[in-house]
């Protein structure tokens, strides 16, 4: 399931502006999942409101323009419905930054 319309948090920007500033690799080591229920300004979120789960990136593909897909895998294995019925289920990235 790919998940579009991702937004970027302000420590992701700047994870990204520092990597570019001090020619640094930014590296993408995990995916976390949680529920999705959050009403406030995700760009001043640094972690998942109510993560779920964690899993290892897969791989990861230059899309050739800038831009990379990451792909991880996500079982069912440990996870159940919401009270309202909706699977667990919101992308977030964990950046660091290589020294």
């Amino acid at each position: 399931m790919a998940y579009p319309g991702t937004i970027i948090t302000a420590a992701g920007r700047n994870a990204i502006a520092e990597s570019i500033t001090n020619s640094k690799s930014l590296i993408f080591t995990q995916v976390g999942f949680g529920n999705g229920d959050y009403d406030g300004d995700i760009a001043k979120l640094t972690a998942l409101v109510s993560e779920k789960k964690r899993v290892d990136v897969g791989t990861i593909t230059d899309d050739g323009n800038g831009q990379f897909t990451i792909t991880a895998t996500l079982t069912n294995d440990g996870l159940k419905a919401d009270g309202d019925g909706r699977p667990d289920a919101a992308a977030s990235k964990k950046e660091d930054i290589d020294d």
